[in-house]
């Protein structure tokens, strides 16, 4: 039996570990051991609605289900006016499942299941997309039984509570792959969004003002993913810590999404260091985000901020007039053309005035 068992063992080490090996280091969203619910089970049941796999379809949350699919429509709305469809975000999603599942503890126990592909990323954009506007609340009408001003100071608390628990949590990925579907820095900049650096290096620097977005300098070197991850950590952990530093990197994951993006934080020198790296900067955002979990997010950054800017691009004015600067003020040769042209009509329009009037005249 042992030498069997000792064979067995060295067919295993020979072979290529399992592509799920990786599971086991991107975990971060846990089931809560039964010790610890045997005490007071209902600490870590969520009250209103699920969020994520391992409450979904719980007879008491079932009542949340509409009201989850009316903020994915709104959603959906929304990043539609950026030209964004429900199949960008289908894409999207599917590109980052296998990590968002990796961030499970288990999705096929005895009370989950076996999670489907097409379930899970149903799931995960429903819910996610229903976070993000727990987050927002923005346009909707003022008897909205979940968003309304007349219901949400008893609705929403309790919703911010769910999305707390241990077992009710969405991976950070999930959401920042919904925001980049609206937010990047050259897609503000087409918006007519203008960028400078704050103030002062703190990550709660942000704000929005005009058409202005102020970020706080970031420079990069070889230690800052580390100090990142390590500081996300602690502010996982330590009860007091805040969230300024996880609120930061979700913020700036939606801003990056190409080396266009860190191109144009580095040319308004909001990001310094790695210079010819900026695709490892980009990059790097990513893998950050991948680790990390939604838990609270500071208003002024994540919610005030962002949906200032979302107000300001949906106004076409901006996006006009952004383009028009882009096409002909930017560039001499092509203003001086610009400038000509209008001349040369000026001097048209006299011309045929003077033309026509003798004719009036008489």
């Amino acid at each position: 039996m042992a030498d069997e068992w000792i064979i067995d063992l060295t067919k295993q080490l020979e072979s290529p570990p399992p592509s799920t090996d990786n599971e086991l280091w991107t975990t971060s969203i846990y089931r809560v051991p039964k010790i610890l619910t045997d005490v007071n089970s209902q600490a870590y049941e969520p009250k209103l609605a699920s969020f994520g796999p391992y409450h979904h379809d719980r007879r008491h949350l079932r009542p949340m289900e509409k009201h989850k699919h009316r903020a994915l429509i709104q959603f959906l709305r929304r990043i539609g006016r950026a030209s964004k469809s429900p199949e960008d975000v289908l894409v999207a999603m599917k590109r980052v499942e296998p990590s968002l599942r990796f961030s499970y503890d288990s999705l096929q126990t005895e009370d989950d299941g076996v999670w489907t592909k097409d379930e899970f990323l149903k799931v995960m954009i429903t819910d996610s997309c229903f976070a993000l506007e727990v987050m927002e609340q923005r346009g909707y009408h003022s008897h909205d039984p979940v968003f309304g001003r007349h219901r949400k100071n008893y609705v929403i608390p309790d919703l911010k509570r769910d999305m707390l628990l241990m077992e009710n949590q969405l991976p950070l990925l999930a959401l920042t792959t919904l925001a980049d579907m609206v937010l990047s820095a050259t897609k503000l900049r087409d918006a007519g969004i203008s960028f400078c650096r704050s103030a002062t290096k703190n990550f709660n620097d942000i704000s929005f003002v005009g058409s202005k977005l102020s970020l706080p300098l970031l420079e990069i070197d070889d230690t800052t993913e580390s100090l990142m991850l390590n500081l996300m950590v602690l502010e996982r952990l330590h009860a007091t810590a805040g969230n300024e530093v996880t609120a930061f990197v979700f913020f700036m994951n939606g801003l990056i999404n190409t080396t266009d993006d860190v191109d144009l934080l580095r040319t308004e020198e909001i990001i310094k260091g790695w210079v010819g790296c900026d695709n490892n900067i980009a990059a790097m955002f990513n893998r950050i985000s991948k680790e990390a979990t939604l838990v609270v997010f500071r208003d002024d950054i994540l919610i005030d901020v962002t949906h200032t800017m979302n107000d300001y691009c949906k106004k076409k004015k901006h996006k006009w007039r952004a383009s028009f600067v882009d096409t002909y003020l930017k560039n001499p040769w092509v203003l001086f053309s610009l400038i000509g042209g209008l001349v040369l009509l000026g001097l048209t329009i006299v011309q045929t005035i003077y033309t026509v009037m003798p004719y009036y005249n008489a």
